[in-house]
């Protein structure tokens, strides 16, 4: 099990990096990258991602393109609480 989970990270950093994405050099569980002059960070752990920009319109466009990528069931929830 630790090697599908070292292969999922492996693929998330590659598609983050090719998506414009630079991991945090002190966290390799953070990413960031500027979109419209604004700090876009994404943060993950195992299979849960957050993602945040001053702009909702990019989130969403972010939230569709891991959906392209990884499933169109991907579990969407915005706001000041989550229950995982």
């Amino acid at each position: 099990c630790l090697r599908s989970a070292l292969l999922f990270y492996l693929k998330l950093v590659a598609d983050l990096e090719g998506e414009g994405f630079r991991l945090n050099p002190y966290n390799p569980c953070v990413a960031n990258k500027m979109v419209d002059g604004a700090q876009m960070t994404l943060t993950f752990h195992v299979d849960d991602i957050k993602i945040s920009h001053v702009n909702p319109a990019e989130v969403i466009r972010h939230i569709n393109w891991f959906k392209s990528i990884y499933d169109t069931n991907v579990r969407v929830s915005r706001g000041t609480t989550h229950d995982y």
